[in-house]
C-alpha cells in the first residue's frame, strides 16, 4: 500500500445504489472523534443476491473542525451481486459514515483502492457527501438522492472511476453547518479473487468568518480598550 502512503488523502469515493431504499436504523449517539482519528463504517451494506443485502452497524461521529480523518475497508473474498447502479457503474457494497461536525466547514475528502490484478481489486470505486434530516441517521440505500424526503441537501454527487482503477478520485465541499447530520456513502465491488481494499481522508476545515463580522469584532474590541482608558483616567484624576 506503498503508493497511497505519500499522498494527502483529501477525498472520497462512493458506489452508487439503485436499490432505491431507507436503512432502518434507529438514531443513534454521536461519538467525538479528535482530528487524526481513523473511522470505521456507520452501516455497511453488501448485496447478497439480486434482491436482498446483508448489513452491519458501528459509531456515528461527532468530528472536530478543523480536523483529518482517515478510512480504509477491506474484503477477503469477490462479491457478484448487484446492490445498486449509477452513471459510474455497478456495485455490491456501500460504506456509509454518518457524522455531525462541531462547526461550520468546508473540506476535501479523498478515497483509492489498492489493485494487485487478479489477486486484490475493487471495481467501480464511486463516493458521495449528502446531508439527511436531523434526528435520523439513515443512510440512503441505493436510488437517487434527488426527491428523497430524507435528503437536505447534496454536497457531492457520485464521482468515481468505472472498472478496476486504484487512481485516487478527490472532491472538495463546502456548506457543512454544526446543526446538520452528513453523510459519506463509500461503493463498489471487490473483484479480485481474494478481495479488495479502499483507502482515505475526509478533511473539515473551519469556515472563514465574512469581513463585515470581523469589522465588527474589531469595532467592539476598540470601544472596549476606549471604555477601559477612560476608567483609568477617571481613577487618576479623582
Amino acid at each position: 500500500m506503498t503508493q497511497f502512503s505519500k499522498s494527502r488523502f483529501a477525498s472520497v469515493m462512493v458506489a452508487t445504489a439503485a436499490v432505491g431504499l431507507m436503512s432502518s436504523a434507529a438514531e443513534a449517539a454521536f461519538v467525538s472523534e479528535s482530528s487524526g482519528s481513523a473511522l470505521t463504517y456507520s452501516n455497511e451494506y453488501v448485496a447478497t443476491s439480486g434482491t436482498t443485502y446483508s448489513s452491519a452497524g458501528g459509531n456515528d461521529y461527532s468530528l472536530m473542525v478543523s480536523g483529518q480523518y482517515s478510512f480504509t475497508r477491506s474484503f477477503g473474498a469477490p462479491q457478484t451481486s448487484v446492490l445498486g447502479t449509477s452513471t459510474i457503474g455497478n456495485y455490491a457494497f456501500q460504506d456509509s459514515y454518518v457524522f455531525q461536525v462541531g462547526a461550520a466547514a468546508s473540506g476535501d475528502v479523498l478515497t483509492a483502492s489498492l489493485s494487485l490484478p487478479g489477486t486484490f481489486a475493487l471495481s467501480n470505486v464511486q463516493f458521495r457527501l449528502y446531508q439527511i434530516t436531523s434526528g435520523t441517521t439513515a443512510p440512503v440505500v441505493g436510488g437517487s438522492l434527488t426527491g428523497n424526503p430524507s435528503v437536505v441537501s447534496v454536497l457531492t454527487k457520485w464521482q468515481g472511476h468505472s472498472g478496476v482503477d486504484n487512481t485516487a478520485i478527490s472532491a472538495n465541499f463546502s456548506g457543512m453547518q454544526s446543526t446538520g447530520t452528513y453523510v459519506l456513502d463509500i461503493a463498489g465491488t471487490a473483484t479480485g479473487s481474494a478481495g479488495g481494499l479502499y483507502v482515505g481522508s475526509l478533511n473539515l476545515q473551519a469556515v472563514p468568518l465574512p469581513a463585515a463580522v470581523w469589522f465588527m469584532l474589531s469595532g467592539l474590541a476598540g470601544l472596549g480598550l476606549m471604555a477601559r482608558k477612560r476608567k483609568i483616567s477617571d481613577a487618576v484624576f479623582c
